[in-house]
């Protein structure tokens, strides 16, 4: 049986994915947002990182496809997105420890449930909009 793996996108997330949105899509929702970092932390190619503070320890993982990379923070078996950014944008540096240091997402077989409901993701994507960032014909409204 494959892994299970949680998933907690952060209000963060969803805003720079918004301002990087794809220009393709008519519409975007809050299950739009969920699948497209869901797709991400499971075909992309993974970056981790753990850093010791005491006997704590962080572990932050970095899932980057072609177009988009997740960033996230591992706490036991959940992972919370922090943020997301275009991997295009990302430097030099980063695309090339990428090509040479990545692995292939340890999460590919998972099954990866998102923990926030769509209706607080939409609801951020609202918040969003009436903050003048020009999304309203993008945005679907929930019901």
């Amino acid at each position: 049986m494959p892994n299970k793996i949680n998933v907690r996108i952060t209000k963060h997330a969803v805003e720079r994915l918004l301002e990087r949105r794809p220009m393709w899509y008519q519409k975007i929702s809050g299950e739009i947002v969920a699948n497209t970092i869901v797709n991400v932390i499971r075909s992309g190619r993974c970056l981790e990182r753990k850093e010791r503070s005491g006997d704590d320890e962080e572990i932050s993982q970095r899932f980057s496809t072609k177009k988009y990379t997740v960033c996230c923070t591992k706490e036991n078996d959940t992972l919370i997105v922090t943020t997301m950014m275009n991997t295009k944008e990302m430097t030099e540096e980063y695309r090339k420890t990428l090509k040479f240091f990545s692995e292939e997402s340890p999460h590919k077989e998972a099954m990866i449930i998102v923990s926030n409901p769509v209706k607080q993701i939409e609801s951020w994507m609202k918040e969003w909009v009436q903050k003048g960032k020009d999304m309203e014909k993008q945005v679907v409204p929930g019901p």
